[in-house]
């Protein structure tokens, strides 16, 4: 199998940059998608058998470390297997110093990654040289069309997890609308009684998009953030307005002000679910077991 259409614009470099071009363009992007806690381009510095080196944590609670070689080749045959083992010793046998920790570090599983295809004797002739040191299973072979499939994959569970940020984040603007007109309307009897609705603004959602903001122009994370700290005055406010022991005389001044408040918090709230709405209909709905191959 030769290299897929949508990894053939590298072919027009040398061999060296097309090589360089593909780890840096789609595989250090695609294994960041993934969700791996690091990822670590190491070509081109002591290597050590290493192009990529990646780290997750285990269930353990222990970083975990995977070691990648990248091939920018139509195919994989025979006649490359002496070289791949050689990178597979060296990455088994060499530790190397992760950059964010400078800790030392030991990969405990191996890929070999390429545009193109792998012969199944290349893979056997590889699994078989390996066997000094480190078990057979511990590497593994990964071709193009298997790093499309989990391109592919990578952007579903993306945009389920946006489609989910979303969702909540339309949900709770809903439900704070629906709170701050409870409290506009029990305004009108502040210096009566006070407002005593014992309801809040939720900020869930808010916040935990505040906190990992995908890249969506339609919500614009500034206005947002503008929307958390009205919202959030709003509930220390009718925190202050419900106190039994607060003399409510003469507070039209408060009022007026909080009329605003709640008025400013409203058309945001507008504003973001019109766009979160736009950013919802704009996802696309790609199954997960869909596959280039059709």
């Amino acid at each position: 199998m030769s290299i897929p259409p949508e990894f053939q614009k590298y072919k027009g470099l040398d061999a060296h940059e097309r090589e360089r071009a593909f780890q840096a363009e789609v595989v250090v992007p695609l294994l960041q998608r993934m969700g791996f806690s690091v990822v670590w381009d190491n070509h081109g510095r002591s290597e050590r058998g290493n192009d990529v080196i990646v780290a997750d944590v285990d269930r353990f609670n222990h970083r975990v470390y995977y070691g990648a070689q990248v091939k920018y080749r139509d195919s994989i045959g025979q006649s490359d297997a002496a070289e791949l083992i050689d990178d597979v010793r060296e990455a088994f046998t060499c530790g190397f110093r992760e950059p964010k920790r400078d800790e030392e570090g030991h990969i405990s599983r191996f890929y070999i990654i390429n545009s193109g295809s792998i012969s199944p004797d290349a893979a056997e002739v590889i699994r078989n040289g390996i066997t000094r040191w480190t078990p057979a299973a511990n590497v593994a072979f990964l071709e193009g069309k298997e790093l499309l499939q989990l391109s592919q994959w990578a952007a579903y569970s993306r945009g389920l997890f946006i489609r989910e940020q979303l969702t909540g984040l339309l949900l709770e603007l809903t439900t704070n609308r629906s709170v701050c007109a409870a409290l506009l309307a029990k305004l009108g009897g502040l210096e009566e009684g006070g407002l005593f609705t014992f309801r809040r603004c939720r900020l869930n959602a808010v916040s935990a998009y505040l906190a990992t903001p995908p890249a969506i122009p339609q919500v614009a994370v500034a206005k947002l953030d503008e929307y958390w700290h009205s919202a959030t005055m709003i509930n220390v406010v009718t925190e202050f307005l419900e106190n039994p022991a607060l003399n409510k005389k003469n507070m039209s001044p408060v009022a007026t002000a909080f009329k605003q408040r709640l008025a400013r918090t409203g058309v945001l709230a507008d504003e973001l679910s019109q766009g979160a709405m736009q950013a919802l209909a704009g996802l696309p709905s790609v199954e997960p077991w869909t596959t280039g191959d059709g």
